[in-house]
């Protein structure tokens, strides 16, 4: 909820609503906007917010015998076009307006004279884009045969985060594609949105995933050690500039450092964030660190950016303070091009969107976010392995993984989108009370049998992995068909598996027959008639990716073959006569589907089904048990529910406010609910708001006669006396008689 006050009893109406930058008379404006996906317990909704505004009779001044403004021509950029920005606020006159929609006009029509009325829809069409994103696992394999697992760690929040990145949409800021460097998020994973990971682990156990806690802005980096490569258009020196910036929770209490390490040189630059909250920038001149610049520890900011030039250092944070110092070294150091990027961070600190880059000065602290994803949650943080994603629009993708993981998203009045768990969402403080005295107009409730349920069922996909650092998981195999001229052949993981790093095959020639006895690797060859192994170029196969889950197998044979692997003494008898090519991966998940079921509710009432599809795991598959017992907590106990809710307009009301609603006359009732949808609508004679709810707990005002009555029948005086001990009057008064 806005902070503000409420209107007076008899207050004036107001709306301002501006079209492409132009503020334009109205007659009036409703606005409706929704909560979506299963963050509320029991239902699936769509996050929607829209609007429609009938415009005022006069927008543009006609001479003589002028024609009526139309699309086909326009004056005075009237009527709006489609797709124009239009921002709604309403309110009142004596307590002031607020923002109610921020927006585009889908549609503008008029008939007959009447007055022209626009339909307006939230932001939501900019997540209708396909995106693909490749199969992940907490423990990535290397991109080269030998190099380290990459224990980057996973949860679905970092996937819905990577659609929103390629929607546009950002909830830490962004390194754009003109820019060279190192880009990590850090909401829920250590794999960067740009530059190319060479290391990852936890720093208490590298051999354990990075860890995750709540922050600011979602999640943040608690417990991490992480090397990385950048990309980009050119080199990023300290002779152009080298900035290294990062966000910084409030609940940062353990020191991080974001280093470097330059091409050729000993010497490098850092910046540490203390647990404390101080911040240096730091050389090393390949004997000892000296601090270059520093800011001491304080609250109330969030970014920091360390910038390097030739020969000065700046290091500024978005509440306004600012240090610049000089230092000086040799020329090359400062001409030496990034070669990496290092993230320190200790259990109890808290950083996320960290950028190494050659951002413009002030860019980075500057960057308008477009969202927030809501950390602390007990609802299923960790995956061990996402599925591939191919070509899916990203609107779809966020709804199916809200519904599995229980969680809610919205847009808010100013265009900002919101992602809350539904542990998270329920559990709030009310922001404030409304009473049928005052703000509370009319209330409703129904009661049904099907409102419950006797036990919650989850279902769920958990992945089996084989995981290494070299190519050892076999995905393909040929069917040692003949082959002859060139044939192309597509081949894509079946619908129950996911690879990584499939392997571009080998030819089996002599000089690595030994390798392929060993096993790893992709492999192809072939058998002439005559038994014998066929040589380059006689042979060639070539392995092309076309998405994360599809490739293509060119073969180029200049005679008719066997594809299959000769019977040669060198060769393993056991593996002489197998199929050929073989195809392997350095990873490959099966999932196989799951459930469990949790919750007693109704012996008689139905059961819920929940899917998590392959959202719901954890490395114990403690997410699916976590999501059924939030779930069965609301859904196998008996609710009553409320309806028709009408409020005195108050336009400080928001989707997902926890709020208090007291009835002491009518039903001596104090609600709390989750607001799960608003209706407002407003003209110059009159406004009204309608809202949805979800009741989290309702508890009796006081006591009746007759509950009196029925709590104390049989009790003695002495019963009574001992009950009501050392009370005040005015104790007494609120509760007259202790049952």
């Amino acid at each position: 909820m806005r902070p503000g006050g409420a209107a007076p009893a008899h207050a004036t109406p107001a709306a301002t609503v501006t079209a492409a930058g132009v503020v334009r008379p109205v007659k009036s404006v409703k606005v409706s906007r929704s909560l979506g996906g299963g963050g509320v317990p029991g239902r699936r909704d769509v996050a929607a917010a829209s609007g429609s505004v009938t415009w005022g009779a006069t927008q543009v001044v006609r001479q003589g015998g002028d024609p009526r403004p139309s699309p086909w021509r326009r004056m005075g950029g009237w009527p709006p076009q489609r797709r124009s920005a239009v921002t709604v606020s309403v309110g009142t006159v004596e307590a002031g307006v607020y923002s109610a929609l921020s927006g585009v006009v889908d549609d503008t029509s008029t008939s007959n004279g009447e007055p022209v009325t626009s339909a307006i829809i939230d932001p939501v069409d900019r997540l209708h884009r396909a995106v693909t994103i490749g199969p992940m696992s907490n423990s990535m394999p290397p991109s080269a045969d030998g190099g380290p697992l990459l224990n980057v760690g996973l949860s679905s929040d970092h996937i819905v985060d990577r659609a929103l990145r390629a929607c546009g949409v950002y909830t830490t800021p962004q390194l754009g594609p003109t820019y060279t460097g190192v880009s990590v998020p850090g909401q829920g994973s250590l794999w960067p949105a740009w530059g190319t990971c060479t290391s990852a682990g936890a720093r208490s156990n590298t051999s354990l995933s990075a860890d995750f806690a709540t922050s600011n802005w979602g999640w943040g980096i608690t417990d991490a050690d992480a090397y990385f490569t950048p990309v980009g258009p050119g080199s990023v020196t300290a002779a152009t500039v080298l900035e290294l910036a990062c966000m910084v929770s409030s609940g940062h209490a353990a020191d991080a450092t974001i280093g470097t390490t330059l091409v050729g040189r000993a010497e490098h630059y850092q910046m540490t964030v203390a647990y404390d909250r101080s911040v240096r920038l730091e050389f090393w001149d390949g004997t000892a660190m000296t601090t270059v610049a520093s800011l001491g520890a304080a609250t109330g900011w969030v970014r920091v950016a360390g910038r390097f030039s030739a020969t000065q250092a700046v290091l500024t944070t978005d509440d306004g303070r600012s240090v610049t110092a000089s230092y000086s070294t040799v020329a090359a150091v400062t001409t030496a091009a990034l070669e990496s990027v290092h993230i320190a961070a200790s259990n109890g600190a808290v950083i996320g969107g960290v950028i190494v880059s050659n951002l413009p000065q002030g860019n980075y602290l500057g960057q308008v976010l477009g969202g927030r994803l809501y950390g602390g949650t007990s609802l299923n943080n960790k995956l061990v392995a996402s599925p591939g994603i191919v070509a899916r629009n990203a609107v779809d993708l966020i709804a199916e993984i809200a519904d599995a993981t229980c969680r809610a998203w919205w847009w808010t009045e100013d265009g900002q989108f919101q992602w809350m768990p539904g542990d998270l969402l329920l559990a709030r403080t009310p922001a404030t009370t409304f009473t049928a005295r005052s703000s509370l107009a009319s209330v409703g409730w129904s009661e049904a049998a099907g409102d419950s349920y006797s036990a919650v069922t989850v279902k769920y996909e958990s992945p089996a992995i084989a995981r290494a650092s070299v190519r050892t998981a076999e995905v393909w195999r040929g069917g040692s068909q003949s082959t002859q001229g060139t044939t192309e052949e597509f081949i894509s993981s079946p619908a129950d598996e996911d690879w990584i790093y499939v392997g571009s095959p080998t030819q089996l020639l002599t000089g690595t027959i030994s390798a392929f006895n060993l096993g790893p690797g992709s492999w192809y060859g072939a058998t002439t008639d005559a038994g014998a192994l066929v040589t380059d170029p006689a042979l060639t196969v070539t392995l092309t990716a076309i998405t994360p889950a599809t490739w293509k197998l060119t073969t180029v044979a200049n005679g008719a073959y066997d594809q299959k692997v000769p019977d040669l003494a060198a060769i393993k008898k056991w593996k002489q006569g197998e199929a050929l090519p073989v195809l392997r991966a350095r990873y490959k998940a099966t999932w196989a589907a799951r459930s469990l079921t949790t919750g007693t509710g109704p012996a008689d009432a139905a059961e819920y089904e929940h899917d998590g599809g392959r959202w719901l795991q954890g490395y114990a598959d403690e997410g699916p048990q976590a999501v059924g017992d939030f779930l069965a907590q609301w859904l196998c106990t008996p609710h009553a529910k409320l309806t028709g809710i009408r409020l005195v307009h108050d336009g400080r009301v928001q989707v997902g406010d926890v709020v208090d609603i007291e009835d002491p006359t009518e039903f001596g009732v104090r609600w709390t609910v989750l607001l799960t949808a608003v209706e407002q609508e407003t003209s110059a004679a009159d406004q009204s708001m309608t809202v949805d709810c979800f009741v989290i707990s309702a508890v009796p005002l006081g006591l009746t006669y007759g509950e009196l009555d029925a709590n104390n029948t049989g009790k003695t005086y002495g019963q009574l006396d001992a009950a009501n001990t050392g009370r005040t009057y005015g104790q007494f008064d609120a509760a007259p008689i202790n049952a």
